[in-house]
């Protein structure tokens, strides 16, 4: 999981993409290093709390240069998913309706010559009614995908009361991550959804594990869904319990990429409110109501 990124706050609710380019952290980093940081002369107390935010900054290009390194190292899995035309898809959301940009939504549809053709042919209305019907494939293909539950998982059993639902998740790890599992459980429970979500510590060959990586970002591999894998300093309870919702069946609602134009990769987060849980991680995510709903479907009926 990217936790190196910026939460963008917009009255308009609109979406946004970020860069990620070596050049870039390379620019950030000399900024920052000849700045005050690069003062050895003993400092005063005052100038120590002023400094901590250009700390806090390192620590985060530090992290998004670990990010970087984990892209680079899946070139190829980044430069097809940026064949997929998300770009196009948020500009023609944020109000940008542009004809070239329905010409690409159309084409991870059909065939490019096609999609020209009915482009041309399209004038006005017609142009807008292109626009809407692609923008419709496009989300039925490529956006809803992301925000809908898998299979569920063998192992993680539902009892159903009078007073709701209850989800028990069998969990193998050390002490304080079992411990840090079931505070991370509780972004998972909600008494509106008359929904809970229990850890239990197991040895059980179906618990699912919690190991400790030596590099690169906290992760669950969503063909398996059966370890979950914390990366160095990425491990507190609100990293777990993202973690934990691949575990429960559902994917990243955002969308990384390698962009040939600008030679960078990027990342859109897909749900424009910032506070889903599964697409971004701060302090105000939550689990939506709907992803509840999922999960009693999934694993209750």
């Amino acid at each position: 999981m990217w936790l190196s990124r910026l939460t963008f706050e917009s009255v308009q609710r609109m979406y946004q993409v970020r860069y990620l380019s070596r050049s870039q952290l390379e620019t950030q980093a000399a900024l920052l290093l000849r700045g005050e940081l690069s003062n050895n002369s003993t400092m005063q107390i005052d100038d120590a709390f002023r400094l901590k935010d250009e700390l806090r900054q390192l620590t985060k290009l530090k992290e998004q240069v670990e990010r970087l390194e984990f892209l680079e190292c899946h070139m190829g899995d980044y430069y097809r998913q940026g064949k997929i035309p998300f770009k196009a898809y948020v500009d023609l959301k944020n109000g940008n309706r542009h004809q070239e940009h329905v010409v690409e939504l159309c084409t991870a549809i059909r065939n490019k010559p096609s999609c020209l053709a009915e482009a041309r042919l399209s004038r006005g209305d017609d142009l807008n009614r292109m626009m809407d019907k692609y923008l419709e494939k496009f989300e039925d293909k490529f956006f809803k995908p992301r925000f809908n539950i898998v299979a569920p998982l063998p192992g993680i059993r539902c009892e159903k009361s009078d007073d709701g639902f209850k989800l028990t998740m069998p969990v193998d790890g050390s002490a304080a991550d079992i411990n840090s599992a079931k505070i991370a459980a509780q972004w998972w429970s909600s008494k509106t959804n008359k929904f809970k979500f229990e850890v239990i510590a197991s040895k059980q060959p179906n618990a699912i594990k919690i190991q400790h990586i030596q590099s690169g970002p906290s992760h669950v591999n969503m063909h398996e869904r059966n370890q979950i894998n914390l990366g160095p300093g990425l491990s507190s309870p609100l990293i777990i319990a993202h973690e934990m919702g691949h575990i429960l069946g559902f994917p990243d609602c955002y969308f990384e990429a390698w962009d040939k134009a600008s030679e960078s990769f990027i990342y859109i987060e897909l749900d424009p409110s910032g506070s889903n849980l599964m697409c971004n991680i701060n302090g105000s995510a939550i689990v939506p109501d709907h992803y509840f709903e999922q999960l009693k479907a999934s694993y209750c009926n």
